[in-house]
């Protein structure tokens, strides 16, 4: 795996995530009605609203797959990279793009292809 970036306001962004005590909570059916509402206008198959702390991805809603898994570590995780910058971040091709060519989740199951994500911006910061 590839170093995973780390924002510079990362210590500050954490503390903003934890704020709103969504880390390790149950579903929640709005939450789960956003993700969905996202994959129909994204046109994608799967939609995921993560919260990142310092060591591992929550995945808050997942709409589009039936997996069990609701986090991943920070270390292997594709969506870090989209905490450094305040756009889209759109890969078409996971699997030709060096920063992930060694990714668990490129590389074995579940085999992702195509990524597009977009940082969740405090409006207060």
């Amino acid at each position: 795996m590839k170093n995973t970036p780390i924002p510079v306001d990362d210590a500050e962004r954490v503390a903003v995530v934890r704020s709103y005590e969504l880390l390790d909570t149950p579903p929640e059916l709005v939450y789960d009605e956003i993700a969905e509402i996202l994959s129909q206008v994204c046109d994608c198959p799967i939609a995921v609203i993560g919260l990142m702390d310092e060591t591992e991805d929550y995945y808050k809603s997942v709409a589009g797959s039936e997996s069990d898994i609701h986090w991943a570590p920070r270390e292997q995780n594709i969506c870090a990279h989209t905490l450094c910058g305040t756009d889209v971040l759109n890969i078409p091709d996971l699997a030709a793009d060096k920063r992930f060519i060694d990714n668990p989740s490129v590389t074995g199951d579940p085999n992702y292809r195509f990524y597009c994500g977009m940082p969740l911006i405090n409006p207060e910061g």
